[in-house]
């Protein structure tokens, strides 16, 4: 899937999600239910990408540190405008149920025992797990019933170097299961993988394994900040700009819209904010 047809609605709702997660980590009332307060951690375009075309009826776990519950504030809406800048029909396809648990290793055992629910149903669900290397490491028995039985779903590895403990040779980790290595920082990148995992895991074909890795990167940009090459917003939001998609404007109706809908405040029309600059 190339980029290029990835639409301009698709990118800016993606930037839309990565900044309601960034703000999000530094709310207390949205972080509910974690152990502790999110340290930046700049894994939003992994979070955002892995997640951002499933349907109500998959099933999302998510990391003790992770607020993926953010995204299920309004998801359909944020980000999402039409050329002439006025806010479009909704065509996001829902949001799962966000299961979380403290404990190592049960993650990928519970999510492994939801994709064979979902796999005995057969309506074509699927199951995203973000996890650790090296809780993935340790999980081999539910690795290889994943592998054996085609069981739809998608391990998303966090925190990972670029040569991940769960690797092996040849794109595939000790269990036979596809690993795809991409750069963390990239959203398109990672959605682009992840697409292809989805429809592979629907499909009935079998799990898949996303090695979310850190990557060195040279801008082209001049003005372009070291840290524009790692954070994953900052990195976006120079894509979008080059593609006249991204302005001062954009973003901050965005965040006014967020913290209204987190604070459940009737909100006012804001369409004119989404015109390009």
């Amino acid at each position: 899937m190339e980029s290029s047809l990835i639409s301009a609605e698709k990118l800016t709702q993606m930037y839309a999600a990565m900044l309601k997660l960034r703000m999000a980590s530094e709310r207390p009332q949205l972080r509910k239910g974690l152990r502790r307060k999110p340290q930046p951690h700049f894994h939003e375009a992994c979070e955002v990408g892995c997640t951002m075309d499933l349907r109500a009826e998959d099933t999302l776990f998510q990391l003790p540190t992770q607020p993926l519950q953010a995204l299920s504030i309004n998801a359909s809406r944020f980000g999402e405008h039409s050329e002439t800048g006025s806010r479009s029909a909704s065509k996001h396809p829902g949001w799962p149920s966000v299961l979380n648990t403290h404990h190592f290793g049960q993650r990928v055992t519970l999510a492994t025992g939801a994709a064979c629910l979902h796999r005995t149903q057969q309506k074509g669900n699927v199951v995203v797990t973000f996890v650790g290397a090296d809780e993935i490491g340790n999980s081999r028995e539910s690795l290889r019933l994943a592998h054996d039985h085609c069981l739809p779903i998608i391990f998303v590895l966090l925190q990972s170097s670029r040569r991940s403990p769960a690797c092996g040779s040849g794109g595939r980790n000790p269990n036979q299961i596809t690993l795809i290595p991409v750069d963390q920082v990239d959203v398109v990148a990672v959605y682009r993988v992840c697409f292809e995992a989805t429809d592979k895991a629907r499909r009935g074909a079998g799990p898949t394994v996303i090695d979310c890795v850190r990557t060195a990167h040279v801008s082209t940009h001049k003005a372009a900040s070291r840290a524009e090459s790692r954070d994953p917003l900052l990195y976006m939001e120079l894509y979008l700009k080059k593609k006249g998609l991204w302005s001062e404007d954009f973003k901050r109706s965005i965040e006014e819209d967020f913290s209204r809908e987190a604070n459940h405040v009737p909100r006012r029309d804001t369409s004119h904010a989404y015109r390009r600059s």
